[in-house]
């Protein structure tokens, strides 16, 4: 009886940690939308950070905010080199505003809510897949 509500907890919470991932994406998209280049980049990592923070304290691990920066730059495509391609990427998608208006922010808006979504699924994987049943 109490392996199976064990099993019930760590499902309940491998689905709402998606719920809050498919929250904090559509967030991310509409903070990306912002025609500016760069004007998004800290409000994103914060957001990354937080969503990384609570997805711990899920699992019932306590994490710092440099801690959850940290964990997002190293999700955010194995590495500070893969994070600088990604946010590069986007902010460049942004320049695409001056030949075809609104098209670079909406593909920057992509790849702000893909991004969020992987690094929210790797940080769910890491925490809630670890949780140990007894």
């Amino acid at each position: 009886m109490g392996f199976s509500a064990a099993l019930n907890i760590k499902s309940i919470f491998n689905k709402l940690s998606v719920k809050i991932i498919n929250i904090f994406s559509g967030i991310s998209a509409s903070i990306a939308v912002t025609p500016i280049p760069v004007s998004d980049i800290f409000i994103l990592c914060a957001l990354q950070a937080l969503l990384v923070m609570i997805i711990a304290a899920l699992s019932g691990r306590k994490i710092t905010f440099k801690a959850a920066g940290e964990l997002v730059t190293s999700f955010g495509g194995i590495g500070a080199v893969g994070f600088g391609l990604r946010i590069a990427a986007q902010q460049l998608s942004k320049f695409a505003n001056t030949v075809f208006p609104g098209i670079g922010s909406g593909i920057s808006a992509g790849i702000a809510a893909a991004g969020t979504k992987t690094i929210g699924e790797c940080a769910r994987k890491y925490f809630i897949g670890r949780i140990e049943v007894k």
